[in-house]
């Protein structure tokens, strides 16, 4: 599912007469939820964030979410604001303490390469536009196994 012009999936469940209740979540990348959006990456940060902590809870685990910690960016950031972005990052260990730094410098949502090495998703907010390298960004952890 998408938002284009190209989407049927919505079109063709309204035809049958299901009612969609809510259809985008205002976040990048990715809109849908469940009909997960046609970008690879979309589809990934999407499941990862909505799909991956519903289907824990119905396999009846307490732990649904991944872990969310505070990480050191590596570098600056400069977005446009107007929704939450999830941008992948390589995480570097020093001690306790983690440094963010971008899996690619494209970070676009047919992007693939922008997954590979991703240990997490770092979270800038609606209305983030700049944040200076050195501070702290909440993070949600990829790496790691769950309980």
């Amino acid at each position: 599912m998408s938002v284009g012009d190209r989407d049927l999936m919505r079109l063709v469940l309204e035809e049958e007469g299901l009612k969609i209740k809510f259809w985008r979540i205002n976040m990048k990348p990715g809109k849908p939820v469940f009909g997960l959006p046609g970008n690879p990456v979309s589809t990934h940060v999407t499941f990862e964030l909505f799909v991956r902590p519903a289907l824990r809870k119905m396999m009846g685990h307490d732990r649904l979410f991944r872990p969310i910690i505070p990480v050191t960016l590596g570098w600056e950031i400069r977005r446009q604001p107007g929704r939450p972005e999830y941008i992948r990052v390589k995480l570097e260990r020093e001690g306790r303490n983690y440094t963010a730094l971008p899996t690619n410098p494209k970070q676009g949502s047919a992007i693939t390469m922008s997954l590979l090495d991703a240990d997490g998703l770092l979270m800038a907010e609606e209305e983030t536009v700049y944040v200076p390298k050195g501070s702290e960004l909440p993070c949600v952890m990829l790496l790691g196994r769950e309980e």
